[in-house]
């Protein structure tokens, strides 16, 4: 079963990368997902991605967050801070004091590392591959759809082009 979703989770980051590569600019992209960012589909898309010749900044919750829909962690707005860990070269964790960070937190910590690394907003913002399909109802309440959500609603001050990827086997 897990060499299925694996094969699943490669088609489809190799599908994605071939409909973003812009053959004479690289797009400067924040990579998320609401798995965590040590799961097979983040950096599965993140390997793809700068293969192709694009700059990523990968920033995935802690740990796993599904359902989180597009929650913002309030905490940190309000005073605590968020723990963001360095894991490998462009690659971060996002953490709160007590746990891991919603997905849409790990998105705009994503979007705010490439501002400072490129001198400018992301192209665009990436968020999964999820590992379970995100269909119908489920869109409304998933974490993958939830991070994409508030990269384009102006929630981090300013509206980024975004696209969320979910692959399940069972489809």
């Amino acid at each position: 079963m897990m060499k299925s979703v694996q094969k699943l989770i490669g088609c489809a980051a190799a599908s994605l990368t071939f409909l973003i590569v812009q053959p004479a600019t690289a797009l400067n992209v924040a990579l998320t997902n609401d798995d965590g960012w040590s799961t097979y589909g983040i950096h599965a898309l993140f390997n793809a991605l700068t293969a192709a010749g694009h700059n990523v900044t990968l920033a995935g919750p802690l740990s796993g967050q599904s359902g989180s829909s597009a929650a913002i962690d309030v905490d940190p707005i309000l005073g605590s801070a968020l723990v963001i860990t360095k894991q490998a070269d462009d690659i971060f964790s996002v953490g709160t004091p007590t746990g891991s960070a919603e997905p849409a937190t790990a998105g705009a910590i994503a979007t705010n590392i490439s501002l400072q690394v490129n001198e400018a907003l992301p192209d665009l913002l990436v968020s999964g591959i999820n590992d379970g399909a995100n269909v119908g109802a489920t869109t409304q309440i998933s974490g993958t759809v939830g991070a994409a959500v508030t990269a384009i609603g102006r929630v981090i001050g300013s509206s980024i082009p975004a696209i969320a990827v979910s692959t399940d086997s069972r489809c």
